[in-house]
């Protein structure tokens, strides 16, 4: 099991395929251990945009404060 405290967790620029106006922390991923699950904490300038991608492992999306559109 991992404990993590996200406030202690750097942002980093999220600069992919067209992504504009956004920042993001990266708390699980395969570099401690996850094959199948990723979970990223997201945060988008107003009028930011992440890339369309198709994943290999689960994607979950949770907003926590503001609104946008999700292209499924």
């Amino acid at each position: 099991m991992q404990i993590l405290n996200v406030s202690e967790v750097s942002f980093e620029d999220f600069k992919e395929r067209g992504a504009k106006g956004v920042i993001r922390k990266t708390l699980v991923s395969e570099r401690n251990g996850s094959k199948f699950f990723r979970l990223r904490y997201y945060k988008l300038e107003k009028g930011g945009q992440t890339p369309f991608d198709i994943h290999d492992y689960e994607h979950v999306l949770i907003v926590i404060k503001g609104s946008g559109y999700l292209l499924t």
